[in-house]
């Protein structure tokens, strides 16, 4: 890899990462502003988590299916 590419690889992410906090800030703001749920609160994110955790345990059961919301409560990376 060239350090051009390097280069535009760190602009790159790094444009990427500040466009998400600006837009974080934007949307905080305005939902502040006009008395509003966030774009993602805290049942989009719940949601969100139990997915990743979904994916994780179906890995442990060794690809089988897991119904959401996923009937084990526990931590996933521990029971690997």
């Amino acid at each position: 890899m060239t350090p051009f590419m390097n280069r535009r690889h760190f602009l790159t992410t790094t444009a990427a990462a500040t466009f998400a906090l600006l837009s974080d800030a934007a949307d905080s703001a305005a939902r502040l502003r006009d008395d509003r749920e966030p774009l993602c609160g805290a049942r989009n994110g719940a949601t969100t988590v139990g997915m990743i955790c979904a994916v994780f345990e179906s890995h442990r059961l060794g690809g089988l299916r897991v119904p959401l919301p996923m009937k084990t409560r526990g931590n996933p990376f521990e029971m690997l």
